[in-house]
């Protein structure tokens, strides 16, 4: 696909958009998209660029006149705290509001980029990131899907010459992101087309945010914090919706109790760079720490890179956010990520994440006593702190894995593109452009379930004669190893490329190449397995597999070397694998040798595993008999299982 994001921020001015936005666009790429980003151009900076891999086009091409930055930056802080903060800046119409004009003008430079990119290199998806581009709608073409996400709280209580202006804007995109359910309620209460929401919450690395064993005591030594103390973090830049004030007032009742206590701020204190209320709220949160006489316990860091906050986070005691309203709060994910307790107040996105009581407590904005005593209940009461820990972990694992939020994002494109052109269906696919067919194994060109050992007579040798009557390259992928994989390839020919080993094997049949993608971490977890001779474990060059029943044993054992190797469960068993390899990995290594684009692929699928595929770009084809997940990521579902969807594949393709 070729998605084409569009946002105010970006890398590496950081903030919340900027974080998730980064996150998305980086795993869009590693999954074989092309991506491009249109962001705000900054003094000094290139008009385009290239960075992880994603192009970037910067807006205006001319440094934009300051006059214009500054009307803009008063109509968006307009809508930014009627929303953030229930003030009512719109006491007059939308058009009279200080500093339209020039928020019409950035949306303008935005616009014309946009409209200027689509007319050269049309986009499969494009997707605007939150409220200061509402208007880039009006310069894409109206076939394109087009899709904003919302970052801010959506009020339910916002003066209604707001809700009329955003929600007139909002109903001429395809679809609305929203991070909570109830912004998505407040914005339906308000006008907001049912259909057109969307429930995603902002994406967090969580492979690069996780628990680490480091030493606390060197981390703690480069911000001058004491090695015996008790470190509570809060990760924030300092504004007027801010905790800082709540959790500073609440400090000295925690440090009577435990007075080893630190408050640690991850905000950048300084001056320089920012606008009057920001300076303001700096000058009252500095008077406020010499009032309490507070200026030997707290600590501000400035702006630290991700490497420095991963150790922080690792090195905290819990993490506490008491803002006075937040969009959703990435810092407590990321902080959950790393196994902290949270402390946050009952505000805006935070108490989607945090439960009170099980992996932290939720209090009030403004409730001093209340903030002191429960970050004192969890720093004297290592079990419990170590309990909400574990919940803490158990929660990001379920509901916020970086894996899980770019599979929704998925499933949202492929949704809006069904839902805006009726002819993306296979009977009206051009098979010339088709480059190759890749298909699962197990009951996709086998009926039934084939043993252990290779049969012959599993495959359905009729229909692999018809697939090949298409002339189309023929690739297969499985969980099946190598060696299982030599000997159906010595009855059968048909194959370009056999993906095998759940991605880790990568096997050409006519030269016999193989591409091997192993770890030294992975060699040793497969030692280990053998040398257990658990009932139903099989090893192949690369994985091993188990029965999904020895999942919990098999990690015990295994160690720390879990955090080294991948799980894929597949119906009743489990394949370990190096890290990060699976068959959509496998196939996007096996389709760059062979020189064909993963955009001019049929994808069959309809197994577990099959899932990573899907997550490739091509036409995503669902067999009958395939499981919910892989349905709602595919662009097709045939009306027959097994060998008989595939049938139906061919017949349609044959029109």
């Amino acid at each position: 696909m070729k998605i084409y994001f569009a946002s105010q921020s970006f890398y590496p001015y950081i903030c919340g958009v900027s974080t998730h936005l980064l996150n998305l666009e980086k795993e869009m790429v590693k999954k074989g998209n092309e991506v491009v980003g249109v962001h705000l151009r900054h003094a000094g900076e290139p008009n385009t660029d290239e960075i992880k891999g994603i192009k970037i086009h910067r807006v205006p091409k001319e440094p934009i006149d300051a006059k214009i930055i500054e009307g803009f930056s008063r109509f968006k802080e307009a809508i930014y705290r009627e929303c953030h903060c229930n003030a009512k800046t719109f006491t007059k119409p939308y058009y009279q509001i200080d500093g339209y004009e020039e928020f019409n003008k950035v949306n303008e430079y935005f616009g014309k980029e946009l409209e200027n990119i689509l007319k050269h290199n049309p986009a499969t998806i494009v997707h605007i990131h939150d409220f200061q581009l509402l208007f880039t709608y009006k310069y894409v073409p109206r076939g394109t899907p087009l899709i904003i996400t919302w970052h801010i709280p959506f009020n339910k209580n916002m003066s209604k010459r707001l809700s009329e202006f955003l929600i007139k804007h909002l109903n001429e995109y395809d679809k609305v992101v929203f991070l909570t359910q109830d912004y998505i309620d407040a914005a339906i209460d308000l006008g907001l087309q049912k259909e057109k929401a969307e429930l995603i919450p902002p994406i967090t690395n969580t492979n690069f945010f996780r628990v680490l064993d480091i030493d606390k005591n060197t981390v703690k030594s480069g911000y001058k914090i004491p090695q015996d103390s008790k470190v509570i973090l809060c990760v924030q830049r300092l504004d007027y919706k801010s905790g800082h004030s709540q959790l500073i007032r609440a400090f000295p009742k925690i440090k009577k109790e435990i007075p080893t206590a630190k408050l640690i701020f991850v905000s950048d204190k300084s001056m320089s760079n920012k606008n009057q209320k920001q300076k303001n709220t700096i000058k009252q949160v500095l008077q406020l720490i010499k009032e309490l006489k507070l200026e030997k316990d707290i600590i501000f860091t400035g702006d630290i890179d991700d490497q420095s906050l991963l150790e922080l986070y690792n090195t905290s005691d819990l993490v506490a956010l008491c803002s006075k309203n937040e969009g959703f709060g990435l810092s407590i994910t990321e902080a959950m990520a790393c196994g902290n307790p949270i402390v946050g107040t009952n505000a805006g996105g935070i108490p989607i994440q945090v439960k009170d009581g099980i992996n932290g407590y939720l209090v009030n904005v403004e409730d001093i006593d209340t903030t002191s005593k429960q970050i004192i209940k969890i720093l004297s009461d290592s079990k419990l702190r170590k309990k909400m820990s574990k919940k803490a972990l158990e929660f990001v694992e379920k509901y916020f894995n970086i894996d899980k939020g770019i599979e929704k994002h998925l499933i949202l494109y492929n949704k809006v593109k069904k839902e805006k052109d009726e002819m993306h269906r296979i009977e009206h696919f051009d098979t010339t452009n088709i480059m190759a067919i890749i298909t699962d194994y197990e009951l996709t060109i086998t009926d039934k379930m084939p043993g252990d050992e290779f049969n012959e007579t599993d495959i359905d040798r009729d229909l692999l004669r018809n697939m090949k009557k298409l002339n189309i390259d023929l690739i297969l992928t499985t969980g099946r190893n190598i060696h299982y994989v030599k000997k159906m390839c010595k009855k059968f020919t048909k194959w370009r490329c056999i993906v095998a080993e759940n991605g880790a094997v990568i096997y050409f049949p006519s030269t016999k190449k193989t591409i091997t993608i192993n770890t030294y971490y992975m060699t040793r977890a497969k030692k280990i397995i053998k040398n257990l001779e658990l009932p139903g474990a099989k090893t192949g060059k690369v994985m091993a597999s188990i029965r999904a029943a020895d999942e919990q044993f098999i990690k015990e054992k295994l160690g720390k070397l879990n955090e080294k190797v991948s799980f894929i469960k597949n119906a009743n068993e489990i394949m370990i694998l190096p890290s990060d390899v699976d068959k959509g990995m496998g196939l996007r290594i096996a389709m760059r040798y062979l020189n064909i684009d993963m955009d001019k692929t049929i994808i069959i699928g309809n197994k577990e595993n099959s899932h990573s595929m899907f997550m490739n770009p091509g036409i995503k084809i669902a067999l009958f008999n395939a499981t919910e997940k892989l349905k709602k990521l595919a662009n097709y579902v045939t009306k027959k299982p097994s060998t008989n969807g595939v049938r139906e594949i061919i017949d349609s393709m044959k029109r």
